[in-house]
């Protein structure tokens, strides 16, 4: 939650000013933290391929499972 500093109406251009500037830190953090990520990603590609791997897995039995209920209890013909 950002926190105003300055009139409680909001209508102070240097309220804006702060807000922007921590937008601008947030972005800014969180574009050199994905850019750590994807460096170390790419600096062990086993742990890479383990991760997406089972990633995929757990997507692809998320879908089966629901699959299966979506068809056998929720559109049932039995109703």
């Amino acid at each position: 939650m950002t926190k105003l500093i300055g009139s409680e109406s909001g209508n102070s251009p240097f309220c804006d000013s702060v807000i922007l500037t921590e937008r601008s830190v947030f972005m800014g953090t969180l574009l050199q933290d994905v850019r750590y990520g994807l460096r170390m990603l790419v600096k062990k590609p086993t742990f890479t391929i383990v991760a997406v791997l089972t990633l995929a897995l757990g997507v692809g039995a998320n879908t089966a499972i629901f699959s299966i209920v979506d068809a056998v209890l929720l559109r049932s013909q039995w109703r």
